[in-house]
């Protein structure tokens, strides 16, 4: 790591100066630093190794050096860097299946700081599944813009052979034309938010459970047990119907896909559904 790193940050010049704290950051955050105090006090105890391949004429900098410089960071633009590199998801999984991405919303804990006026910290961010990596975050500026960021970090990604995973806070018309032109394919979890669309999907499922074909679809079924329940989960997956492809913005739909969760509770007894 040693000489990785002095090659970018060695003693060669002003930007290699600036890039110093950055390096150091980096170093103190992989073993689990998180706070600027713990990455002062990470790097002041190693110091002799970061002078084997760092040139630090002012030693370790203080926590509120770090804090400075880490503070000027522009996220957007080091999201853009870091996805640059196209990353090739075909067949990167066992059985020649396609790496997943997942796009989700979340609450960063530890981030509110009462009395300052800072609110919990939300990213949306990509999760490659199979290689277990983050490939970008976007931070929205307000909760309500979760929908525009999912779009904003889409247009970060080289998507192509990969399947996109979102929430129904992703099933919006252009998201799904943005991945598939992209080279990409998409699951993306219809609720209310859409009625047209899951009326179409729910009637469909409904007209082939009444007519008995339901039992010609594709199925799979898992069973999973723990903490005192039961739980079994059939999929079954339908060819999109021609009404539904031909609604506004879902000309790229192929395939619709119902989940039927049935959980036991094996102490009481109590059985619960839910269909998705």
């Amino acid at each position: 790591m040693g000489r990785a790193l002095s090659s970018r940050f060695g003693p060669s010049g002003p930007n290699q100066l600036r890039a110093r704290r950055p390096a150091l950051g980096l170093c103190a955050v992989l073993p689990g630093a998180n706070s600027f105090r713990e990455m002062e006090f990470f790097c002041r105890s190693r110091e002799d190794f970061f002078r084997g391949f760092l040139d630090l004429p002012h030693g370790i900098p203080s926590h509120d050096t770090f804090a400075r410089v880490l503070h000027a960071v522009n996220p957007n633009a080091l999201v853009r860097a870091l996805c640059r590199r196209p990353l090739d998801f075909r067949h990167r999984r066992a059985g020649n299946l396609p790496e997943v991405v997942s796009i989700d919303g979340k609450a960063l804990r530890g981030t509110y700081t009462e009395g300052k006026g800072q609110g919990v910290l939300r990213v949306v961010s990509a999760w490659a599944t199979e290689q277990e990596l983050v490939l970008g975050q976007v931070a929205p500026q307000e909760e309500s813009n979760e929908i525009r960021s999912i779009a904003a970090l889409l247009d970060l990604l080289e998507l192509k052979g990969a399947v996109v995973t979102i929430d129904a806070a992703g099933c919006q018309q252009e998201i799904p034309a943005n991945i598939v032109a992209e080279g990409g394919d998409y699951v993306l979890a219809v609720k209310r938010n859409q009625p047209t669309l899951h009326e179409d999907v729910t009637s469909y499922f409904e007209q082939v459970a009444q007519s008995g074909e339901i039992e010609g679809l594709a199925q799979h079924v898992e069973e999973e047990r723990s903490h005192g329940r039961r739980e079994t989960r059939r999929t079954i997956v339908a060819p999109a119907p021609e009404q539904l492809r031909r609604l506004p913005g879902w000309a790229t739909v192929s395939t619709i896909v119902m989940v039927i969760r049935e959980s036991l509770h094996e102490a009481s007894g109590k059985l619960t559904w839910e269909i998705r």
